[in-house]
């Protein structure tokens, strides 16, 4: 037990000191090693989330900044708020992955027909398709933070950004192509709030198909 501690104490002063593109590479080589056993996962977990969480201090405290604080006009909610409703962090082997699956869910929505909040609905669905719902639920909300913190009144965050990427995230959960719900008619005449809330009565019929 003491050699297993003393082992994990070390490679925590190896990871800290590797370059963070690196980490995901080091972190899967050591998952080899038997007898290390769950320390790694737990490693790699507190390291993906202290980047997570100082992501978000980075961008919360430029939001800070922007004076007068960027408002969402529909929900009347401010950076402050949007704290207040942060998604739970997502595991190392996720945030591994993320950032290419971003870029690649990006070009997806850009090919895709619709509104902004379609690309959204694509986005979050594309995402929820390549790794989970808590990764993609994550995503939308660091996307709108990050909107929140630019102090550019034509990138502001909207809370119907965020509801349509979750929303798409939800019917991605069902086995059905991205575009049955995305690029349904009805859909794409909705709302952020009307598309999460119909997302869910949709997974909810496609298992009971």
């Amino acid at each position: 037990m003491m050699k297993k501690t003393f082992v994990i104490l070390l490679l925590v002063t190896v990871i800290s000191n590797t370059q963070a593109s690196k980490v995901g590479k080091v972190l899967n080589a050591l998952t080899k090693i038997p007898f290390l056993g769950r320390g790694i996962e737990d490693l790699g977990n507190r390291y993906a989330h202290t980047q997570i969480d100082r992501r978000v201090k980075e961008l919360h405290r430029k939001a800070l900044t922007c004076n007068p604080l960027e408002t969402d006009h529909e929900s009347m909610m401010d950076v402050r708020d949007w704290m207040n409703i942060r998604p739970v962090n997502i595991d190392w082997r996720a945030a591994d992955r993320l950032t290419p699956i971003l870029n690649e869910a990006k070009a997806y929505a850009a090919t895709k027909p619709g509104t902004d909040k379609n690309q959204h609905c694509y986005a979050g669905c594309f995402i929820r398709k390549k790794i989970d719902f808590k990764t993609a639920q994550l995503s939308a909300w660091l996307k709108e933070l990050s909107d929140s913190s630019d102090c550019n009144p034509n990138s502001h965050f909207e809370k119907a950004d965020y509801e349509s990427t979750v929303a798409g995230a939800v019917a991605g959960t069902a086995d059905k192509d991205c575009d049955l719900f995305c690029g349904d008619p009805i859909v794409m005449e909705m709302s952020g709030s009307q598309m999460l809330e119909y997302s869910y009565e949709y997974v909810k019929n496609s298992e009971s198909e």
